[in-house]
């Protein structure tokens, strides 16, 4: 907040200064100027893009998810085509030819899921791969058609991290909330 008072000036706000960020009525932040009517294709999630951060370090799956938990939230969870479409730009500068993505197949249930506890509802497999196996976690091409691929976990690749907590990826961070630097 401080830096946006700097770069506006001081004659103009004294002590605060509205941006447009509302916390809506399910607690979570949105913006106020929400309607699709007010901006082009895809600007309403440009939030997104700074939600997520690739991490060039050659992991395994559960190193990755570790890190992800210790040093922001999880491994990214694509539970929309926009949001998948922020992973394939993120991706794009990987150092590896697959990007681990916080997906996991469960043995004893067979099915795929989040490991932020969300239903795999957007698929964006490329063909063979949606069959799980036993050791096997998701991972998304880092170029061509980014589609995403069941590899051993304990291959080492780079990962994306999630920056934000919630479904939509939109919660900000209490220290985001209370005027801090995004980080």
């Amino acid at each position: 907040m401080k830096s946006l008072m700097e770069a506006v000036g001081s004659a103009y706000v004294k002590e605060s200064a509205w941006i447009g960020l509302e916390r809506g009525s399910s607690w979570k932040w949105q913006w106020s100027l929400a309607d699709p009517g007010f901006y082009r294709q895809g600007e309403t999630e440009f939030r997104k893009w700074g939600d997520l951060i690739l991490v060039p370090e050659n992991k395994s799956w559960n190193e990755a998810l570790s890190y992800c938990r210790q040093h922001h939230v999880d491994l990214v969870s694509v539970s929309t085509e926009q949001l998948q479409h922020w992973v394939e730009r993120r991706a794009q500068t990987a150092s590896t030819p697959y990007v681990w993505l916080g997906l996991r197949y469960t043995c004893v249930l067979h099915f795929w899921f989040w490991v932020s506890g969300e239903g795999v509802c957007y698929q964006n497999w490329a063909p063979g791969n949606e069959t799980g196996e036993c050791g096997h976690t998701g991972a998304v091409e880092s170029g061509g058609r980014h589609q995403w691929v069941s590899l051993p976990e304990t291959e080492e690749l780079n990962f994306i991290c999630s920056k934000a907590t919630g479904e939509s990826g939109t919660e900000i961070s209490s220290q985001q909330a209370a005027g801090s630097p995004a980080g």
